[in-house]
């Protein structure tokens, strides 16, 4: 690897979503978004769901919707480590669409607060698949 790049990995239990050099990464941190930038002092921080933007070492934006986890920075290596993480080229917005009406129906006719807390949960996860389609200009 050459030292002007970082090494970033995006792993979810079920793959790893992304794997490649990187100018800069922005993560969505529990306490506050934050970049990545080559020579970055050593962190661990919990994220938040949100949006990942990795500007690549060839100066491509990539957007990824990312559930919550975990990153480590550590001597140009950026480990994520989430739940679920869709990059923005895969979302299909007639889908979310649906499933953003639908979670809106079952949040109506849901019985108890903690299902409507998940599902609410579930409906702003839907929103940061839109809004990392949104920001790669695919709308």
């Amino acid at each position: 690897m050459a030292d002007k790049f970082l090494k970033v990995d995006i792993i979810t239990p079920q793959s790893v979503v992304f794997s490649g050099e990187a100018v800069s990464v922005n993560l969505p941190g529990s306490m506050s978004p934050f970049e990545v930038l080559i020579n970055h002092a050593p962190i661990v921080s919990s994220l938040d769901n949100g949006i990942i933007k990795i500007i690549s070492s060839d100066n491509r934006e990539i957007y990824f919707a990312a559930n919550s986890g975990f990153a480590e920075v550590k001597q140009n290596v950026v480990s994520v480590l989430v739940e679920q993480a869709f990059e923005s080229s895969s979302i299909k917005t007639d889908s979310v669409l649906a499933h953003l009406e639908q979670i809106k129906s079952d949040i109506s006719n849901a019985e108890s607060p903690s299902e409507k807390l998940h599902l609410a949960s579930k409906m702003k996860f839907e929103q940061i698949k839109l809004k990392a389609v949104t920001l790669s200009g695919r709308n």
